[in-house]
């Protein structure tokens, strides 16, 4: 006797049988009923979910003689062709090998005839999405108006590739993955009749590499029952079918969250050498990651985990040593190396190489970890040199991203460092992370730094050397403050009224030329952002005698009144009072309040007008020059 596999000798005979569809099955049925059937339907899909069976099975209905509404007797001789598939009534093409045109031109052919025995003649396409564009075009008038004896179901698994006129004359089912315990139960059933005497776990293990296909799942069964492995463990099914136990995934998880790369490369190895099918290890890698990120975020999401209660025991107990910021990240790593693994000739290198990634990737730094580390070096320092943790303003848009190399460098030997700045930096080498850090932990220091006094000289002296060279940016950090030195990085302060200097100073050119002075003076590369801050004087200029200033070409009160000219000839406006440019140099005036800028003899408020300030700026900075 010819042996049948089990996918064919336990096909569904009836609606009630075809696991997961039951949104398709009963809409058909109640079709049937009511006498309300479609002249062409469309059943779209992944593999082996019930397609093609499901087209037998209304085609079984439609034209069984004993039919009891949509429950066919599957006696009669109708039934039993239509099952065998030797019917003549029932035309199965499959559209991958009869692609052509000509097919289709011997199908509209053949709908003008009677059925041989039943009501309807019924026309199975499968894989319809593969005829050509001349074939779609020469269905589509037969398609729309066939003849009442004819019923069309088209089946595929890409419905995209279907042209819209074909989609239009057809109703159209969606038929979905089968859920993994509706297979389990299924395959379990099977095995209690054939007397097959396997693991609940190998049978769970099944159903799940299933990937929602019932027939492959019924496949994988019969392959494992030919080669005598029934009643035996895990590790025995996943050699023979080339598959990666869940046993291997926690191994290597636990390598990776110990730091050990090497062993988890050796066990990679050993599955390798095992003949494991690298596609399969990068998916079940993938899921395993997605188990642990879903029990991670709540142990009631472990309902959506698909695997048995001892390993779903274990899933808990390894998502414990993982944050979810750690298990995103090595999810996207392993995203990253299953993209490659299918598209590379050295698919094993890309997978060892996300391994190490993962096993040497430093655990995210949480903001509360951070803040809470912050609190305790203030406190070490006595709580007056370190900023309060808190919201800060957050780091502008114009901070240099290009330096990499001037964080990792050290400031001179010379520079010496207050207890704040050096407790800052010792928290930001120990919290050195691969990914951007979190908001609270990218902040600027502030104004509360204690700057010394030799990072001061040394921006007092590039002042200078920039009003030389180009006297606009000059002026402009002159009204700016220099707030220190920060993880290689010089930082400077603009107030919220100076937003014409910051981003004047900001521009590509200037900062070019800032970073070279800077270079020189300080001997080292640095690079630059700069940060808003409350309005407070221009320290440099405050710092600075008249005779500097006139120096750096910055109007004070004393060396420029109204009436007189600067000392580069400049015209100052008379009165004997300071204009709004000097004014904005020094931030307040003598008496300790807001300068107020005048513009046409009429006050403008606390704040300067921002087109009075680009003319000045402009014209007594740089185009004026007598």
């Amino acid at each position: 006797m010819t042996y049948l596999v089990l996918a064919r000798k336990y096909r569904p005979r009836t609606f009630e049988e075809v696991v997961g569809q039951s949104h398709v099955t009963k809409t058909l049925a109640n079709a049937i009923e009511s006498g309300r059937v479609g002249h062409a339907y469309l059943f779209s899909g992944p593999r082996g979910v019930g397609k093609t069976t499901t087209a037998r099975l209304l085609a079984k209905s439609l034209n069984c003689p004993n039919a009891k509404g949509a429950v066919a007797c599957n006696k009669c001789d109708v039934c039993k062709e239509i099952t065998n598939g030797t019917s003549l009534d029932v035309i199965e093409i499959d559209a991958a090998s009869n692609r052509g045109i000509d097919e289709i031109r011997n199908l509209r052919e053949n709908v003008k005839y009677a059925p041989a025995g039943g009501k309807y003649k019924v026309y199975v396409v499968d894989e319809v999405h593969m005829l050509t564009d001349a074939a779609f075009n020469a269905l589509l008038k037969t398609l729309e108006e066939p003849p009442v004896h004819v019923k069309f179901i088209l089946a595929t698994t890409a419905p995209l590739k279907v042209p819209e006129t074909i989609l239009s004359r057809c109703q159209r089912f969606e038929f979905v993955r089968i859920a993994s315990d509706s297979i389990f139960t299924r395959i379990k059933d099977i095995s209690l009749k054939e007397g097959f005497e396997v693991a609940d776990e190998v049978l769970r293990m099944l159903s799940r590499r299933a990937n929602g296909s019932l027939r492959d799942a019924e496949s994988m069964l019969d392959q494992l029952v030919s080669a005598g492995l029934q009643g035996t463990d895990e590790s025995a099914v996943t050699r023979l079918l080339g598959l990666s136990g869940a046993e291997n995934f926690f191994s290597i998880m636990d390598s990776v969250k110990a730091g050990n790369a090497g062993q988890a490369l050796k066990t990679l190895g050993e599955l390798f050498d095992k003949g494991t099918n690298l596609d399969e290890f990068a998916d079940g890698f993938l899921e395993h990651l997605r188990n642990l990120l879903l029990i991670k975020i709540h142990t009631d999401l472990a309902s959506l985990v698909e695997a048995s209660a001892g390993h779903v025991k274990r899933y808990k107990e390894q998502a414990k040593q993982f944050t979810e910021g750690d298990l995103l990240r090595l999810i996207n790593l392993a995203s990253k190396a299953a993209f490659s693994v299918r598209r590379s000739e050295l698919p094993r290198l890309h997978l060892e190489t996300a391994i190490v990634e993962m096993a040497y990737l430093d655990s995210m730094v949480q903001v509360s970890e951070l803040l809470e580390r912050l609190a305790r070096l203030e406190t070490s320092f006595g709580g007056g040199d370190l900023p309060e943790a808190g919201p800060k303003e957050p780091e502008p848009v114009g901070a240099d991203e290009t330096s990499s190399s001037a964080e990792e460098t050290s400031p001179p030997e010379d520079t010496k460092k207050s207890p704040a700045s050096e407790a800052l930096s010792e928290l930001a080498a120990g919290s050195a992370l691969d990914s951007p850090a979190p908001e609270a932990a990218r902040r600027e220091p502030e104004t509360t730094l204690e700057v010394p006094e030799a990072d001061r000289a040394r921006w007092r002296e590039i002042l200078t050397r920039l009003n030389t060279r180009k006297k606009a940016l000059g002026v402009c950090l002159s009204a700016a403050r220099f707030l220190g030195i920060s993880q290689g990085k010089v930082i400077i302060g603009f107030g919220q009224e100076q937003s014409f200097e910051h981003s004047f100073a900001d521009n590509k050119e200037n900062r070019n030329l800032l970073k070279q002075e800077l270079a020189d003076v300080f001997k080292l590369a640095l690079g630059i952002s700069f940060t808003k801050i409350e309005s407070e004087p221009s320290e440099a200029a405050e710092e600075l005698e008249p005779q500097e200033l006139e120096e750096l070409d910055v109007p004070s009160e004393e060396t420029s009144p109204r009436g007189s000219k600067s000392p580069q000839g400049r015209k100052a406006a008379p009165g004997g009072e300071a204009s709004g440019k000097e004014r904005a140099s020094r931030g307040k005036d003598e008496s300790g309040e807001a300068a107020v800028p005048e513009s046409g003899g009429k006050e403008k408020g606390s704040k300067r007008d921002d087109s009075v300030r680009t003319i000045i700026d402009f014209f007594d900075g740089e185009i004026i020059e007598e």
